[in-house]
């Protein structure tokens, strides 16, 4: 499999096996519901700006990472120009912002090094959970982040499992904040803090399970633990836990910026489901709001309403298929969730201006 991408790279893309290779990774996940479309605005500028250089972009849906792969010629000067651009657009541009992507890179030598530059740079972006990085997350931090050996905070476990059991809201919520806090302040290595959420996860749903049937199963159809084991930063996994809390509480979350959580888990349902005919009831029911204040959200936070934003996601993917592929018009009609292929051919033109198959040979 990777030979065969290697090859891709090769024969499609034009980069050879051996040359100045930087790569580029980000999460962006925790950044503002806008950045992936300016990063992707900024990808396309500086790939005409920086000509001379081989430049390949790649957007993992699910996983809400972005990789760049550059390629310079024997002299590294390019590269480094383009490293400082890019720093500049994607990285210095946001670093005041609470919400913000988590960058790194690696440079490299030889195209059959890709594999194992990944899995460096997915291993040094694990460590945003416990570093707080406003520039490049590097090697260098995480061998000076120097954990210490990890402690089960067996008696909070007690008190919150105690709390669930005696029907104790306040108490749990008092044990749920004293686990955060444990767990933020310990200093502990990235996987000893992932398996420890986990466990409380575990311990608080068994003792559901043994006292109160009904809300164990709201718990396990709320699907939390995912947003636990897939949670890259401190703040994500902070979050994913408070709502474990809030589905037994009933209480009020409370997260100051509680909007753009909402629209923000809204559009990766969006990015998840665009291909199906998903509505707005859909996604209100899925994030336990209603359709009217979900509406109400979306003009507040983004300028224009749910319908709106869905027609332009999907015509922003058609748009990309149609530059990067040669899909049929019917195929990627579907692809950008459209059944009907002659629907979806006027609501491009209405859209762009043109129709797909004039935007196709205008690019």
């Amino acid at each position: 499999m990777l030979e065969k991408n290697l090859s891709i790279l090769e024969d499609i893309c034009g980069f050879p096996r051996i040359g100045v290779y930087e790569l580029f990774e980000g999460y962006i996940g925790s950044a503002a519901a806008s950045y992936r479309e300016e990063m992707e605005q900024s990808v396309e500028s500086l790939k005409n700006k920086y000509c001379e250089l081989k430049i390949n972009y790649i957007y993992m849906e699910n996983l809400q990472k972005a990789y760049l792969l550059v390629q310079g010629n024997r002299d590294e000067a390019s590269l480094k120009t383009f490293e400082k651009s890019f720093y500049n657009r994607m990285i210095l541009t946001y670093q005041n912002k609470e919400e913000r992507a988590i960058w790194t890179k690696k440079q490299f030598q030889r195209l059959e090094e890709l594999k194992t530059t990944v899995l460096e740079l997915d291993r040094l972006l694990s460590y945003a959970l416990v570093l707080k990085n406003r520039e490049w997350l590097t090697a260098e931090d995480v061998e000076a982040y120097q954990p210490v050996p990890f402690e089960s905070p067996a008696e909070i476990y007690n008190r919150i499992r105690n709390a669930i059991c005696q029907g104790d809201k306040e108490g749990l919520k008092k044990g749920g904040e004293a686990f955060l806090i444990y767990m933020q302040q310990g200093h502990f290595e990235v996987e000893d803090i992932r398996r420890a959420f986990v466990k409380s996860y575990y311990l608080i749903g068994d003792t559901l399970q043994e006292i109160d049937r009904s809300l164990y199963n709201h718990l396990k159809a709320s699907n939390l633990l995912r947003n636990i084991e897939s949670a890259v930063t401190w703040h994500e996994l902070e979050n994913a836990y408070r709502d474990v809390i809030q589905v037994i509480t009933g209480a009020k979350v409370k997260r100051e910026d509680i909007s753009n959580y909402i629209i923000k888990r809204a559009i990766n349902y969006i990015r998840e489901h665009y291909q199906e005919g998903i509505t707005q009831e859909e996604v209100s029911r899925e994030l336990e709001i209603t359709p009217e204040y979900l509406s109400t959200l979306f003009n507040r936070e983004m300028g224009i309403n749910f319908s709106t934003f869905l027609k332009q996601f999907r015509m922003s993917h058609a748009k990309r298929l149609l530059k990067g592929t040669d899909m049929k018009i019917y195929e990627i009609a579907k692809a950008a969730g459209y059944s009907d292929p002659k629907y979806f051919q006027r609501v491009f033109k209405e859209e762009i201006g043109v129709s797909p198959g004039e935007y196709r040979q205008m690019n």
